[in-house]
């Protein structure tokens, strides 16, 4: 993708994970950035519907999980999991089976 506004500006190439600052021919910058994968699965747990989109997910985006019936989180965790600066994903919830009361 090119972003450009009039001639002899810079212009922005944005690739995979980095982007390329342009000034004609020549490379003025290039930031790099950290992209997250796909989401990964979590025993007896979903993403909630709906899912925000398919990977590359960027630093700070979430999704939220839910567990199957049967199941909750495990005390103290949380039910989501966050796209971090080094391009892993954060701890996974974790569902544990809920005895019946």
């Amino acid at each position: 993708m090119v972003y450009a506004a009039k001639p002899n500006t810079v212009r922005a190439i944005i690739l995979s994970n980095y982007i390329k600052l342009m000034k004609g021919h020549y490379l003025t910058k290039e930031i790099r950035f950290s992209v997250c994968g796909n989401i990964p699965e979590v025993k007896f747990g979903e993403p909630r519907k709906p899912v925000p989109h398919s990977a590359p997910y960027f630093v700070g985006e979430l999704v939220e999980y839910e567990c199957m019936s049967g199941f909750e989180f495990e005390e103290e965790k949380k039910n989501y999991l966050t796209c971090q600066q080094d391009g892993s994903w954060s701890e996974s919830p974790i569902c544990i089976y809920k005895p019946c009361k």
